[in-house]
């Protein structure tokens, strides 16, 4: 009896055969893509507690051997794309020069035009594409201005040099379209003694486009001076460092520099000026620019050997000067640690121009 029943057990009608082959099939086919796949993404519920395999991820999983799982091959999201961004441009390494395809305002940025004068409101504010018809007073620390045009000056309070820290100014626009009719009494265009230029375009002001105060860092990169404009009586500098006993540490880098005036004949007094007395331990480096216009095209006075100005590797536009390239007047030679270094300077030319010129 008992090997019947055991008989009839075993016998399986041709229905149950298929439904078991069937099934057979299914799981076989489920091994087959697993392997081919390299099980990516899948969540195999193998003891992890020896750690992972190779290409496995040991993740949490209560349903597994000890609350472990691995994943083999985990996906990689890779990294979103940036979104395409406007008005980036950057000026060619010397010795090219920067002009203004590479400075003021990148070409395909928006402005957004601000009647009048625009006050700063907080430190860390960020003034970026305006066009701002008159002049940007700066009364916070921290300020950056980037891709604006403005038709004025830059002053702090009530026409005050600016005297807040952390100033910068990148792809920027300073200067009205053309020169005014008549003279501003001497008013500078910028004055301060701590601020960061890039990619600056200064234009159409008398006087001194810059003038530099002691007291901060201050670096003026890749940019342009130039379209100066003369009146009766005006001193027109491009740059100017007039701060007796002041502290000066200011590079002047790659840039192009231009005192002739735009409004009439002549070359303006100096595109760099560096006068009188400044304090012990200061500091100038002057690199990579090209200078053009002036009575002297570059000029130092009154440099002692307590402070250092490094002038190496410029140019300077041949007779583009009414007196000569350079002067170096009641100043102490480079003594290794301080005075004044001439160094590696040449005519646009190429013309090697050493400090015997000067």
């Amino acid at each position: 009896m008992e090997k019947s029943q055991r008989s009839k057990v075993n016998e399986l009608s041709p229905v149950n055969k298929l439904i078991a082959l069937g099934v057979a099939l299914v799981v076989l086919g489920v091994g087959i893509w697993v392997i081919r796949s390299g099980a990516a993404g899948f969540l195999f519920a193998a003891e992890a507690e020896q750690g992972a395999a190779n290409g496995a991820v040991v993740l949490n999983d209560p349903t597994a051997s000890a609350g472990k799982a691995l994943q083999f091959k985990a996906p990689v999201t890779p990294p979103p794309t940036p979104p395409p961004t406007t008005g980036q441009q950057s000026c060619p390494p010397f010795p090219a020069i920067p002009d203004e395809n590479c400075t003021g305002v990148p070409a395909g940025v928006a402005l957004t035009d601000i009647k009048g004068s625009l006050t700063t409101t907080s430190n860390g504010q960020v003034i970026d594409g305006k066009n701002i018809d008159g002049d940007l007073v700066v009364r916070h620390d921290n300020v950056t201005v980037v891709n604006t045009r403005i038709k004025g000056k830059i002053s702090g309070a009530n026409g005050s040099p600016v005297t807040n820290r952390g100033f910068v100014m990148r792809d920027t626009e300073l200067g009205p379209d053309t020169c005014a009719s008549s003279g501003n009494g001497g008013i500078r265009q910028l004055q301060g003694g701590e601020f960061t230029l890039t990619r600056v375009h200064m234009h159409n002001h008398n006087d001194d486009m810059i003038s530099l105060l002691g007291g901060g860092k201050i670096v003026i990169e890749d940019s342009l001076l130039n379209r100066g404009c003369y009146y009766p009586e005006d001193h027109l500098d491009a740059i100017q460092w007039y701060a007796p006993g002041d502290v000066a540490n200011v590079t002047i880098k790659h840039s192009s520099i231009d005192s002739r005036p735009s409004n009439t004949s002549g070359y303006g007094n100096a595109p760099l000026f560096i006068a009188d007395g400044m304090g012990k331990g200061s500091r100038f480096t002057i690199t990579q620019n090209l200078f053009l216009g002036g009575t002297y095209s570059i000029r130092a006075h009154d440099v002692t050997a307590d402070s250092f100005v490094d002038i190496d590797n410029n140019r300077v536009g041949r007779n583009q000067y009414l007196y000569g390239p350079c002067a170096l007047s009641a100043t102490t030679a480079f003594n290794g640690t301080g005075g004044v270094k001439f160094t590696n300077n040449a005519y646009s030319d190429g013309t090697p121009l050493p400090v015997s010129s000067c």
